[in-house]
């Protein structure tokens, strides 16, 4: 056998390149992979939570602040983008925090936590029960812990910032979110001299 060659069922493979692959897994396992796995928590936005929805309300109450949940899950692209590009967004980082109570659900987390009826249930089983199929999702709550807006999707920064005035002025109650959006968010600008 030749000095530096090594043999794999009869291949002969040189010095060189088995430290290339070992090199190679070395930096496979040590290395962060390409950040597609979203974590909400990177963004610092999200509190840690009870996990009990009864105390998480108690605790935005007691703020003064809208609950807010955030459904996401592991290798969704959209929700990697809506936390690096909407909600790490310093304008909408300072409105969350003196605004909002947000906290984070995995749809397919496995997580334990408790529903607004005290039921013990896991991340997994709550976003089932709220009939969150698709993320991110956004759930805004009123002090009573009813759903009041829902924003499924991907939306850019001054569209989630709307939601967020919508959901916390109330306008819910008044309009759908694509008239607030049409009429009062980005309300046309009236040219000069136009009647």
């Amino acid at each position: 056998m030749t000095p530096g060659v090594f043999t794999v069922g009869g291949l002969f493979i040189p010095q060189g390149v088995r430290r290339f692959v070992a090199l190679a897994l070395f930096l496979l396992v040590v290395l962060p992979g390409p950040g597609f796995a979203a974590d909400p928590y990177a963004t610092g936005v999200f509190k840690l939570h009870f996990g009990s929805m009864p105390e998480e309300l108690g605790i935005a109450n007691s703020e003064g602040s809208t609950l807010m949940v955030y459904f996401w899950q592991e290798g969704c692209p959209y929700c990697e983008r809506m936390e690096k590009e909407v909600l790490s967004a310093p304008e909408i980082k300072k409105t969350l925090s003196e605004k909002f109570h947000p906290m984070e659900v995995n749809i397919f987390g496995s997580k334990e936590m408790g529903d607004f009826a005290g039921k013990p249930f896991t991340e997994k089983s709550f976003a089932g029960q709220m009939k969150v199929i698709y993320t991110p999702t956004v759930v805004f709550f009123d002090k009573e812990g009813r759903e009041t807006f829902r924003l499924p999707g991907f939306w850019q920064a001054p569209h989630f910032k709307a939601a967020m005035v919508y959901a916390r002025e109330g306008h819910y109650g008044k309009m759908s979110f694509q008239e607030f959006l049409r009429y009062h968010w980005f309300k046309p600008e009236t040219k000069e001299g136009a009647e």
